[in-house]
C-alpha cells in the first residue's frame, strides 16, 4: 500500500515536469491577480489589478487580508509611481468602504480587517480607516514604515480598512478610480477608472437523510454568492442547490469563473470514489471538463469542484430557454451515473514503459499525455475556450523542459500496473485542478 502511494506521488511528478504549460487563469473564485482590461493614456496601456492574500479565503476565518492594488501600464510591465487611488469595495449592490489612498511605486497594499459588528443600514458608516496623510497626496491615506514585500505582512506598514469588508462570503466589486500619479495628478480627471473583482468563500453545511435514517453530512463551498434549496433526490441520488446569478449577457460577460465545491464522505457509496458524476446547470448538462473530481485533499472526504469558466456559462445561456434572463437564479445539480472504469490504452502503458527504459524519447511519453486530453480519456477544466492539449514544439520536443532522469522510474512502475488507471487520470486531474500541470488552451 506504501509503495503504491510512493509510486503514485512520484508519476504524478513526474506528469508535473511535462511541459504541458503555459496559460494561468484569473478571475473570480481564483487564486490570482484579477486584472481589468487596460486604458490608453499618455502613450501608456494602463491597468489595474486586485488581488488578495490568502487567495483562497473562506468568511469566519480570517482576521486579516491582504488587498493588493497594482496599476501599470502593460506595455513594459512597470509599475506607475506616485499614485494616488480612489477604492471602492462592494457587494450585491451595496458599498462597504470608500477613501484615497497613496503609493509611491504603484503597488498598494491595504490590510482588510473584516469586522461583522454593523446596526447601521448603509454599511459603509461602520467602516474605519487607519494610516497617515501623505504630504504628495493630502487626503490620502499612506502607512510610514517598513514596505511590505509579499513575506512580511505581520511586520509591514500598511493603511488599514476595518468594517463589514470579506466578512460574508461572496463576489466583492472592487472599483478603483486612479485620481493621480506622478505629473499628471491634475489631468486624469476620471479617464482611468477600473472595476475588479474578489471572491471570499463561504461554506454551507447541510444533511442528506437517507431511507436508514442516516445523515449524510455535505459542506458546499461557493466563492459566487450564498447557496440554499438543498436537495437531495433518493431515485437518483442527485444533489442541486441554487444560487443567485443574473443570466443577461452583459454580467456574463463580465464573470470570468463561478467555482462551487461540494464535499461528501468517502464512504456515502453513490459519490464514492471511482464513480462518474454528470452535471446539470438550470437544466442543461455540462460538459465533463467543468467538473473535477478531488478524493487527495480530505482523508474522509471527496470533493467535486464545479468550475466554469466564462465560455462554459455562455454556452448554457445560449442552451437555456428563451426566458433565459428573466432568470436570476443558477441551479446546480449532480448525477451519478454507472459507468466503466477509466481504461487507458494499452500502447499509452508501453510508451511509458520504453521511454523508462531509455528506448523512447521524451517526446513519445508526452504524446501519450495529449491523446488522453484529446481523446477525452483525461477530462481537463475547461479556460478561455474548450480545446485543449499541447503546443507543438512540447510534442515535437523543440524548446521543451528537460525531464530529470529519475523520473523515468516512477513512470515504469505505472507502466507495469503499480497504479491503476482511474487512479493515475484522477491524480492527473487533481495536478491540472491546483495548478501544478498547467495546460495550453488553443
Amino acid at each position: 500500500m506504501l509503495h503504491s502511494r510512493l509510486a503514485l506521488l512520484a508519476a504524478m511528478a513526474a506528469i508535473a515536469i511535462i511541459p504541458i504549460a503555459a496559460q494561468s487563469v484569473s478571475g473570480h473564485g481564483g487564486p490570482g491577480c484579477n486584472q481589468a482590461p487596460p486604458i490608453s493614456f499618455s502613450g501608456m496601456e494602463v491597468a489595474v489589478c486586485t488581488d488578495l492574500t490568502p487567495s483562497d479565503i473562506t468568511a469566519g476565518n480570517a482576521d486579516s487580508v491582504n488587498m493588493k492594488v497594482r496599476a501599470f501600464d502593460t506595455l513594459t510591465g512597470t509599475n506607475l509611481e506616485n499614485v494616488t487611488y480612489r477604492i471602492e469595495i462592494w457587494r450585491s449592490g451595496e458599498m462597504l468602504a470608500r477613501n484615497l489612498f497613496y503609493d509611491p511605486d504603484g503597488s498598494l497594499d491595504v490590510e482588510i480587517r473584516p469586522n461583522p459588528d454593523c446596526d447601521n443600514a448603509e454599511l459603509w458608516r461602520c467602516t474605519v480607516y487607519g494610516g497617515s496623510e501623505h504630504y504628495l497626496s493630502p487626503g490620502s491615506l499612506f502607512a510610514y514604515g517598513e514596505q511590505c514585500t509579499g513575506g512580511n505582512y505581520d511586520t509591514c506598514a500598511r493603511p488599514i480598512i476595518t468594517g463589514p469588508v470579506f466578512e460574508k462570503g461572496g463576489l466583492y466589486h472592487v472599483r478603483v478610480d486612479i485620481e493621480g500619479m506622478n505629473k499628471f495628478r491634475m489631468q486624469i480627471a476620471g479617464e482611468l477608472s477600473y472595476e475588479t473583482f474578489v471572491s471570499i468563500a463561504q461554506e454551507y453545511s447541510f444533511a442528506i437523510q437517507t431511507a436508514h435514517a442516516e445523515e449524510i453530512p455535505v459542506v458546499i463551498k461557493t466563492y459566487y454568492d450564498e447557496v440554499g434549496n438543498f436537495a437531495f433526490d433518493p431515485d437518483d441520488s442527485s444533489i442541486s442547490f441554487d444560487m443567485p446569478f443574473d443570466w443577461v449577457p452583459d454580467h456574463i460577460d463580465r464573470v470570468l469563473v463561478v467555482r462551487e465545491e461540494v464535499r461528501v464522505p468517502k464512504d456515502f457509496a453513490p459519490y464514492a470514489e471511482g464513480r462518474q458524476l454528470r452535471g446539470y446547470v438550470n437544466g442543461v448538462e455540462v460538459d465533463r471538463r467543468v467538473l473535477l473530481y478531488d478524493p487527495y485533499s480530505y482523508e474522509d472526504t471527496n470533493v467535486v469542484h464545479f468550475l466554469m469558466t466564462n465560455s462554459v456559462l455562455q454556452k448554457i445561456s445560449e442552451s437555456m430557454e428563451d426566458d433565459r434572463f428573466e432568470s436570476k437564479n443558477m441551479n446546480l445539480k449532480l448525477v451519478p451515473v454507472e459507468e466503466a472504469a477509466t481504461e487507458i490504452p494499452p500502447w499509452i502503458k508501453a510508451s511509458a514503459g520504453r521511454w523508462a527504459e531509455g528506448a523512447a524519447d521524451d517526446a513519445t511519453f508526452v504524446t501519450g499525455i495529449q491523446y488522453m486530453i484529446q481523446s477525452g480519456v483525461l477530462a481537463v477544466p475547461a479556460a478561455g475556450n474548450d480545446d485543449a492539449g499541447l503546443d507543438d514544439s512540447t510534442t515535437n520536443g523543440a524548446g521543451a523542459a528537460e525531464i530529470p532522469p529519475w523520473i523515468k522510474a516512477s513512470a515504469g512502475w505505472w507502466a507495469e500496473g503499480a497504479i491503476d488507471d482511474t487512479t493515475f487520470v484522477s491524480g492527473l486531474q487533481y495536478l491540472i485542478k491546483e495548478g501544478i500541470i498547467p495546460v495550453t488552451w488553443r
